[in-house]
């Protein structure tokens, strides 16, 4: 069929967009028939990586992710246990896969990424902050009351035994999209 004799209707555009729909559903269904689940978006287990916290004996530290495309969503939780302490200020998580950095600009840039809650065993209270992506590819925390601040040794409190840390956010990754 010559160019010239397609309607004028004729959207070539619409129809690869509804082509690529279909096609990425298939690709959806083979994915999840040969049990590759982990390529769609199923939840993975990760041990955080903390730097200037001491986890001490006991202590719980566990974190999920999953990767939907090049969204990941992360949850992080830790309980400090016997001898547990933030040792330096502020602390530091380490990433399951690699950020896309690009919107980051700046030496001492970050970006604002989900939310966090600490719980002063002690005490018996709960502090909220946010999860703040820095240029280098970590995460760090900070209080929502004082957003300059980072969490560490005494902020949002002294850490100590059965203290503990949750956080829930997302990030952009460079990491290749899981396929088949």
């Amino acid at each position: 069929m010559a160019i010239n004799t397609l309607p004028r209707d004729y959207d070539i555009g619409r129809i690869l967009a509804d082509y690529q729909r279909r096609l990425s559903a298939l690709e959806r269904q083979v994915l999840l028939l040969s049990g590759q689940t982990a390529a769609i978006g199923v939840w993975q287990n990760f041990t955080p990586s903390w730097t200037n916290v001491t986890l001490g004996t006991g202590a719980i530290n566990t974190g999920r992710y999953v990767q939907i495309g090049q969204t990941v969503h992360v949850s992080v939780h830790f309980t400090l246990g016997t001898g547990g302490d933030v040792t330096a200020s502020p602390f530091t998580m380490a990433l399951p896969l690699a950020a896309n950095l690009s919107q980051i600009t700046g030496v001492n840039s970050v970006a604002l990424q989900g939310l966090a809650g600490a719980r002063d065993a002690s005490a018996a209270t709960i502090e909220k902050g946010g999860v703040l992506l820095r240029s280098v590819g970590d995460i760090r925390f900070t209080p929502t009351d004082v957003p300059a601040s980072q969490w560490g040794t005494l902020v949002p409190f002294d850490w100590t035994v059965s203290d503990q840390l949750n956080a829930w956010f997302s990030y952009e990754t460079t990491a290749a999209v899981p396929i088949l």
